[in-house]
């Protein structure tokens, strides 16, 4: 994933990208940070599921980008006492 972090680095230069990134986002700053904080903690991924009820796979897939889902930035937000964005377009749907 943190492969991704370069390519989204160079991506982010080019304006329609950033656009088109910011209307269709899976991956967003408050999503880098969770998880940031998340690995910090040295918790296993059954732990979090354990303590947050969403399950393993949701969390594994969120981690990577792949389910990144209102209910789960809530809840993982709260948790890790991280601001919630101030504009997210997983919150409008």
């Amino acid at each position: 994933m943190r492969q991704f972090d370069k390519y989204l680095q160079d991506k982010l230069k080019n304006k329609e990208f950033c656009q088109a990134y910011n209307d269709n986002c899976n991956i967003c700053q408050t999503v880098w940070e969770i998880v940031d904080t998340f690995l910090n903690t040295g918790k296993s991924y059954a732990d979090l599921a354990v303590e947050t009820g969403i399950s393993e796979t949701e969390l594994l897939d969120f981690a990577e980008g792949d389910n990144c889902q209102a209910h789960i930035i809530n809840t993982l937000c709260q948790k890790f006492n991280i601001p919630l964005p101030a504009y997210c377009p997983r919150f409008t749907f």
